[in-house]
């Protein structure tokens, strides 16, 4: 857990060193499915307080327990479609580091999220300038899992970003499609 975290936060710097703190065998694989373990009560805690803050409806749209088991999903189905994707670009070889830093870098890019949106929450700021934070550091874990992709799975920077717009796609998707679930249900 320790190394994942630690390449997760030297992919953050930029550092080109940080592979070297991955375990790339299978055993990394299932030990990088530990992040989810973090990951799981940052994401209940940023959709409770952006919520709280009167942030996006979706956080308010369906309850913890539709949306957490989606977000669990998408780790799966993301896993699916980046085996695919790296199939079909001649880079399934760096599937297994690709996946394990991705693991880890999600982490690390849902703290970043969750800072801004305590600070509004909290009303430590005010909504609009903590909405413009909030804006520029989902640009800022865009361009972090894109150079993720890029150090790891080595593909094209235009390959890498439609693999950051995929996943994107994916988790909203399927919280969009909770929320539905959701709303039709009630």
């Amino acid at each position: 857990m320790a190394g994942g975290l630690a390449a997760a936060w030297r992919f953050l710097r930029l550092d080109p060193d940080a592979k070297r703190f991955l375990d790339p065998r299978p055993r990394g694989l299932w030990l990088s499915f530990s992040a989810l373990l973090l990951a799981l009560p940052l994401y209940a805690a940023i959709l409770w307080l952006d919520a709280r803050a009167g942030g996006i409806a979706r956080a308010a749209a369906a309850p913890l327990t539709m949306l957490i088991p989606a977000y669990g999903a998408g780790w799966l189905l993301f896993i699916a479609l980046a085996g695919l994707i790296a199939r079909r670009l001649g880079v399934l070889a760096n599937l297994v580091p690709f996946l394990i830093a991705l693991h880890w870098a999600r982490v690390v890019a849902l703290a970043l999220i969750a800072f801004p949106i305590l600070l509004i929450a909290g009303e430590v700021i005010d909504a609009g300038p903590g909405k413009g934070l909030l804006f520029a550091v989902y640009g800022y874990v865009g361009f972090y899992k894109w150079y993720v992709t890029q150090a790891t799975l080595r593909t094209s920077p235009a390959a890498s970003v439609g693999i950051v717009a995929l996943e994107v796609v994916v988790f909203f998707g399927l919280e969009i499609g909770a929320a539905a679930l959701y709303l039709a249900a009630s």
